[in-house]
């Protein structure tokens, strides 16, 4: 994960089977005033899922250019947040992807990003 993504409080993250899979414990010092995860955290999360999908998938590092999330649900201070993305489609310099994050079995936010590709094609 990126040095910002470790100030927050760090994530878990696995890499294979063509996507990333993420997961986040949430701690109090990352909840707002109702014990829950705050949303701005949950687009943290949802933006390094999708990037960090878009490298495996393409090979090459991007710079996330748009990302559109609806947060469905929330998750209490304690609980287990799961994330995985997957690239839709790939062209020479740019990756569309979706992902979700999860509590439980509970999908909390659905996101699409953009990501610019950078660097040589592999």
């Amino acid at each position: 994960p990126s040095p910002f993504v470790n100030f927050v409080g760090g994530c878990w993250v696995r890499l294979g089977d063509g996507a990333a899979d993420v997961a986040l414990r949430v701690l109090p010092e990352l909840c707002n005033t109702h014990g829950t995860l705050h949303g701005g955290m949950l687009l943290v999360l949802a933006d390094q899922v999708l990037a960090m999908t878009s490298k495996l998938v393409t090979g090459r590092t991007g710079m996330t250019m748009h990302v559109d999330a609806d947060l469905l649900a929330s998750a209490p201070e304690g609980a287990l947040v799961r994330g995985r993305a997957r690239v839709l489609r790939q062209t020479k310099s740019t990756a569309f992807l979706e992902g979700h994050l999860h509590h439980g079995e509970e999908i909390i936010l659905r996101a699409s990003g953009v990501v610019r590709l950078l660097g040589a094609m592999a």
